[in-house]
């Protein structure tokens, strides 16, 4: 009973979002695609807080 209770808020809230997180999903595939050209680019130096971090 309350594992059906809590996905539904869980559903709701995705629903409520949506518009949010797809603004969201279009802000991490441009960032992923800055990352991307940084990786390709050795001239251009990565941000020191994501120096480390290679996907």
């Amino acid at each position: 009973m309350w594992g059906r209770k809590i996905g539904f808020v869980f559903m709701r809230i995705i629903m409520s979002s949506f518009s949010f997180d797809s603004m969201f999903h279009q802000f991490l595939i441009s960032f992923d695609f800055l990352q991307f050209l940084k990786s390709n680019r050795p001239e251009m130096r990565p941000v020191p807080s994501f120096s480390g971090q290679t996907s």
